[in-house]
């Protein structure tokens, strides 16, 4: 016999927060980098000049975990950057070349789930409607709202 929908739930449920308890690692960091454009971009003949760095091409940006683009075509200056990591996350080589200074270790977080009521475990981040009549729970900073459905 199959095991019921709320004891597969429970299951999902009990496996995502042991993965959430496990420490994780990412290794080349270019899933942390975001890329803003330049306000205001300085372009002459050909090159981007931003701050006190004149260039072409893609560069890095020395002291800081970033790289610039001259996008002289479409007149932008693309500056790729670091995401902000998560609070239980910590960048795991910040001096290290771009992306890989972008590369992060994260811990469990103290409060990864939060318990509904009925004894169904809620993950940190996550909402789902139960009950009849409908009820929405929402686990955030380990605290569970709840919202009429």
């Amino acid at each position: 016999s199959r095991p019921s929908r709320a004891c597969r739930m429970l299951l999902c449920s009990l496996l995502g927060i042991l993965l959430l308890w496990l420490p994780s690692s990412r290794a080349d960091g270019s899933e942390n980098v975001k890329e803003v454009t330049a306000p205001n971009p300085t372009l002459q003949e050909g090159t981007c000049v931003y701050k006190t760095l004149i260039f072409n091409a893609t560069i890095p940006v020395p002291g800081k975990c970033q790289l610039l683009e001259c996008d002289y075509k479409n007149k932008k200056i693309k500056i790729k950057e670091c995401k902000e990591p998560p609070h239980h996350c910590n960048r795991t080589d910040p001096s290290a070349p771009f992306p890989k200074c972008c590369a992060t270790t994260c811990h469990g977080k103290s409060n990864p789930y939060c318990m509904t009521p009925t004894g169904i475990p809620l993950l940190e981040g996550t909402s789902q409607k139960l009950g009849n009549p409908c009820v929405q729970y929402t686990c955030k900073g380990g605290k569970l709202s709840t919202e009429n459905c």
